[in-house]
């Protein structure tokens, strides 16, 4: 009997991420149809995006059984661990929220990969598999999500909408909105007919 572990992660709002938004990740924990075994030791480890803080205080974690959960925050890293996991038993939930910070550029896609490790026995054993490698110590999981900043705005207007004769002189009014952040080599070329 062997246990197996998957991990699906998952964030909100998936565009128009802007200075001033909150993005909400959500990672679930499952064990997986082929699972017959509990799982010891489950780590789950996620660092956010340099382009975002996270939210101090905001992660919540939702583990039920038996084992003991301990969860760390280190700046933009999260270390979640969960002592003994049962199958079958109910997801781990695990969610938390980060701001975006002055160096997210517009119209970017920014993406964030969580893990999971686990072993098949309790306590500390050298020769446990524990996900660190590949076929057969593969106890371990990841999911991706991703997430796209505001994209710039451009608008062209006519000043006025009069019958125009050779000479006249012309008035168009471009807007450009930046969101809040950096925008680095932006440059706009508008071809008058």
């Amino acid at each position: 009997k062997e246990p197996a572990l998957g991990i699906r992660k998952t964030v909100t709002p998936t565009a128009g991420v802007r200075a001033g938004s909150t993005v909400t990740y959500t990672l679930v924990v499952t064990h997986a149809l082929a699972s017959d075994a509990t799982a010891y030791n489950v780590i789950v480890t996620d660092s956010v995006p340099p382009i975002l803080t996270y939210n101090a205080g905001s992660l919540q974690v939702s583990a039920l059984g038996p084992g003991t959960v301990v969860s760390a925050t280190v700046g933009n890293s999260l270390a979640i661990t969960v002592s003994e996991y049962p199958t079958p038993a109910a997801p781990i939930y695990i969610a938390y929220t980060a701001a975006p910070n002055g160096d997210m550029q517009p119209c970017s896609r920014y993406t964030n990969t969580a893990f999971v490790r686990y072993t098949s026995q309790g306590g500390e054993n050298p020769y446990d598999r524990d996900g660190s490698g590949v076929t057969p110590n593969d106890y371990w999981g990841s999911s991706s999500a991703a997430f796209t900043s505001t994209a710039v705005s451009i608008d062209k207007a006519l000043l006025s909408d009069l019958d125009y004769t050779i000479g006249d002189f012309i008035t168009y009014t471009v807007w450009i909105t930046l969101p809040t952040g950096t925008t680095r080599n932006l440059s706009v070329t508008d071809t008058v007919p």
